[in-house]
């Protein structure tokens, strides 16, 4: 549909009386339904395809252990820490000399600072305790990690794929014309509800004005259609280059007939 409420392709064929009737396969939409009727035939399940991931780098690896905010935290505690000794404590210690004996207790170093105060034995203690879970969440961590291969940020569902849309770190697309972004909108899952208000439409249309899924995908981009198009499109499986995604949503597929189409109760009798 046009800006100004025109109606084009064979949905406007049908709307402006010009054709009884469009075979096709057609998403039945309220938005069609207000200006053509729709005789139902079919359920069309839709998906999304990605790009493979990336492997992550090797030397990457040290650092998917933990989430950045945990980093971020271990990093202040290891700096606010040693001022935390400097004013609590009397023992006559630089902040170099605190901060190094911490870390190496950190890093399971034999970093020790004697002292029989009771405020030192307490931070210390606390110290100790916390760099033991740390390092042993760690190295656990690390081993599973390591011996797994490890992808770059990837989107395996729906709700991933809204999470990583609100995020800024993924964009979905379909073709132009569709009614994804309608439907998806309307729908009463969030996800799907994200997904819709997000969607950008693209011409699917090729050279030989041919349509059909796009061949060449960006990164971190999904692209939502037809699931019949992208196995017809890109072969079953596609797991060589693209990631498809098993999950799908349904919309209602039909033929579009006038308002005043004269078999549609014919047609009703013959599909029950």
């Amino acid at each position: 549909m046009k800006d100004d409420g025109n109606w084009t392709g064979i949905i406007g064929l049908v709307h402006r009386n010009e054709a009884d009737i469009a075979i096709g396969h057609l998403t039945m939409s309220p938005q069609r339904s207000s200006v053509v009727d729709f005789l139902f035939y079919a359920v069309d399940e839709n998906s999304f395809v990605t790009n493979l991931p990336d492997y992550v780098m090797k030397s990457l690896f040290y650092l998917l252990p933990f989430h950045a905010y945990i980093w971020i935290s271990i990093i202040i505690a290891v700096v606010f820490m040693p001022f935390l000794f400097m004013i609590l404590t009397s023992k006559n210690l630089s902040f170099y000399e605190l901060f190094f004996q911490l870390f190496s207790i950190l890093l399971g170093q034999q970093g020790f600072i004697a002292s029989n105060e009771l405020k030192f034995r307490i931070l210390i203690g606390t110290w100790f305790i916390f760099s033991l879970i740390i390092s042993s969440s760690y190295r656990s961590v690390l081993l599973s990690t390591m011996m797994v291969p490890q992808f770059a940020y990837d989107v395996r569902n729906i709700k991933e794929l809204a999470a990583a849309i609100l995020d800024g770190k993924y964009k979905a697309t379909t073709s132009k014309g569709s009614v994804n972004g309608e439907l998806l909108t309307r729908s009463v899952d969030e996800s799907l509800q994200v997904i819709g208000e997000h969607i950008i439409e693209e011409s699917w249309f090729s050279k030989d004005n041919t349509i059909g899924a796009p061949q060449h995908i960006e990164d971190f981009t999904a692209v939502l259609g037809p699931k019949f198009v992208f196995l017809w499109n890109m072969g079953t499986p596609v797991h060589d280059e693209k990631n498809f995604q098993r999950n799908s949503f349904v919309w209602n597929v039909g033929l579009a007939v006038r308002k005043d189409f004269c078999c549609k109760k014919t047609h009703g009798k013959i599909h029950n």
